[in-house]
């Protein structure tokens, strides 16, 4: 005996709705911890209050506007005096650079070595090593703060 046409609709919509339940019920094959199945390691580059040369880190006031880039200097070529209106995470990826802060000395940073540039103090950097020098940059700055102040 054949069903009348809506009471077909109407089984073949329960019987959809059944698997769906059965179907979204069901235990989730991908229900591990997000930390655990999307990260290998963490490795921590950096934690600082202070900048290289001791000062304490401020942020400066009014909106936000971080700014990251990657910066390039050739062996030999030299930044030239300058500071920073805002805090400067600085990390190597590749090369050598030496930067001198005048009365606070002078540091070599190599491939793999992160800090938190000086910001009311001059410097200058020089690549020193015998490829280019690439720095990982982020000024965490404001609207209206220099991210460098060149010495004129």
């Amino acid at each position: 005996m054949r069903l009348p046409f809506c009471s077909r609709i109407i089984k073949a919509i329960s019987i959809i709705f059944v698997a769906g339940a059965v179907i979204t019920s069901a235990p989730s094959v991908d229900a591990q911890d997000p930390t655990e199945k999307d990260y290998i390691s963490a490795k921590t580059l950096l934690t600082a209050g202070k900048n290289i040369v001791g000062e304490t880190i401020a942020y400066p006031t009014g909106k936000a506007k971080i700014s990251s880039l990657v910066i390039t200097i050739a062996p030999g070529t030299e930044t030239g005096w300058h500071k920073h209106g805002v805090p400067l995470y600085a990390y190597i990826l590749s090369g050598e650079v030496t930067v001198d802060y005048g009365d606070k000395g002078k540091r070599t940073y190599k491939a793999g070595e992160a800090f938190m540039e000086a910001m009311d103090n001059w410097h200058n950097g020089v690549s020193t090593g015998s490829e280019p020098v690439r720095i990982l940059t982020v000024y965490m700055g404001a609207d209206g703060a220099s991210n460098v102040i060149h010495k004129k």
